[in-house]
């Protein structure tokens, strides 16, 4: 399934906090369980990638760069 043709753009960028490229983007439902593998086309290229339980954020700011 293509999910930018129906749902969207995807966005993703690299990730120094976990050493891995990320990127979110709205899933329908059924495809929306924790280890789902998905791809997605990022600039033209085709990326595997899975789906993850937990947002990759860090919102205490515990892992700050300074």
């Amino acid at each position: 399934m293509n999910l930018e043709e129906r749902h969207g753009r995807p966005y993703g960028r690299g990730s120094w906090l976990i050493d891995a490229f990320m990127a979110y983007a709205w899933v329908p439902q059924e495809l929306a369980a924790p280890g789902t593998r998905l791809e997605i086309s990022y600039f033209g290229r085709r990326q595997a990638g899975t789906v993850r339980p937990d947002a990759l954020f860090d919102p205490d700011m515990t892992h700050i760069r300074r």
